[in-house]
């Protein structure tokens, strides 16, 4: 017993001489990805702020600037969306099987955003697909790895690319080739192209070819270079993705990046539930009040700031008596966990209603929902309806 009890111990003492390494090598990952993210980031942000340009100068002209609107809508929903898949990524958190979106309307939009900027390039798309085509895994990988491809296509173009969508060599798979008709990739740059900071332009930040590979793996496919086009002379990149077999699923995920269900279009949801809002950022506090009562609901705010004990906090949700508490996580004096349980002691059947609000961090020992504060809106509504009628928020 004596001698296992020893060996028990090295192992003990080997397994945390390894933690620091570990979490070096954890932390190198979440760097790496975040700077990949902010690399994507900083694309869609000067799209946005074109776009705003754009608006506010048909907004001086008397002109109002509808189409502009749709699109910076479209690119913040983008951006969100891509936060939230990063988010998922780091915390390790796999993707709902059930999670799919279809590849040529995918493939359409990327084009329609990344290749705006630049009008001196032709592209081109044939697509020899089904319609109903799909792929599994968050739709943001595989349209940041596209518009990764298609700048990278647009600054060595001279004046054409070609994007196709095919079937691929192997059942249920389906390949995207990316063509250009520039000078193509030095031999010497071609061995480590896929390598972060490897770049043969001087505006390149060499991360986003980098992105497309790590991006398409994480959705169960491959990205390589295929050497030259034969029909345009340039850089052929191809990209092999797996796809979902039929019958096919149901896409949680509109292209746009909307969850489907449009609960927020539907009248008002909400009518007749009364429900509280607590954060300590009051601009969270106001959107979030007038969102709901634009749903229908009885909606009202509470400033923690004034909150010294849990019994102060017990007193507020005695006086409004809410039916969902919409509850931040961190709210600067008190915490939101504490918060909750102390209504579970107090006034158990409220603390089933409460929904915890995130920035973006995991929260672990709770069975309450928790919703990220850069969710769409409908996920937001589905959450709360989840609490107060099950059989609504499973639809």
């Amino acid at each position: 017993m004596h001698s296992g009890f020893k060996g028990r111990k090295h192992r003990d003492r080997s397994d945390r001489s390894r933690e620091p390494q570990v979490r070096d090598e954890r932390l190198m990952d979440v760097g790496r990805i975040t700077g990949e993210l902010l690399h994507d980031l900083g694309g869609i942000l000067s799209l946005l702020a074109g776009r705003v340009a754009l608006a506010r100068e048909k907004s001086a002209l008397g002109r109002i600037p509808n189409e502009e609107l749709e699109r910076i809508q479209s690119d913040t929903d983008e951006l969100r969306s891509m936060v939230l898949d990063i988010l998922d990524e780091i915390q390790g958190i796999p993707s709902p099987m059930d999670v799919t979106f279809p590849i040529s309307p995918t493939v359409e939009e990327a084009m329609n955003r990344w290749l705006m900027g630049a009008p001196s390039v032709n592209a081109r798309l044939r697509s020899a697909v089904p319609d109903g085509a799909e792929v599994a895994g968050p739709r943001t990988f595989c349209s940041r790895a596209l518009g990764n491809l298609l700048r990278n296509a647009a600054r060595h173009a001279k004046s054409e690319i070609k994007v196709s969508i095919v079937p691929g060599k192997g059942r249920n798979q389906l390949e995207i080739r990316v063509e250009d008709d520039g000078d193509g990739v030095p031999p010497e740059v071609r061995e480590h192209l896929f390598e972060p900071f490897v770049s043969q332009s001087k505006v390149g930040t060499g991360l986003g070819l980098s992105f497309a590979r790590w991006g398409v793996e994480r959705l169960g496919g491959s990205l390589e270079f295929k050497g030259k086009s034969e029909s345009l002379g340039g850089a052929f990149f191809q990209v092999l993705l797996p796809l979902v077999p039929r019958p096919r699923r149901t896409p949680l995920f509109e292209p746009g990046g909307r969850v489907r269900g449009n609960l927020s279009e539907r009248g008002e949801p909400l009518s007749g539930l009364k429900v509280a809002v607590v954060d300590d950022n009051e601009g969270i506090r106001r959107l979030y009040t007038r969102l709901l009562n634009r749903c229908g609901a009885d909606a009202s705010y509470m400033d923690p700031a004034g909150w010294r004990t849990l019994s102060d906090a017990l007193r507020d949700f005695r006086k409004i008596d809410p039916d969902v508490i919409l509850l931040d996580v961190n709210l600067g004096g008190l915490s939101g966990p504490s918060v909750e349980r102390a209504l579970a002691r107090e006034m158990p059947q409220l603390a089933q209603r409460v929904i915890f609000m995130t920035g973006g961090l995991s929260l672990e020992g709770t069975e309450r929902p928790v919703v990220n504060k850069v969710a769409t809106w409908d996920e937001v509504l589905k959450a709360i309806l989840a609490v107060t009628d099950p059989t609504e928020g499973a639809g």
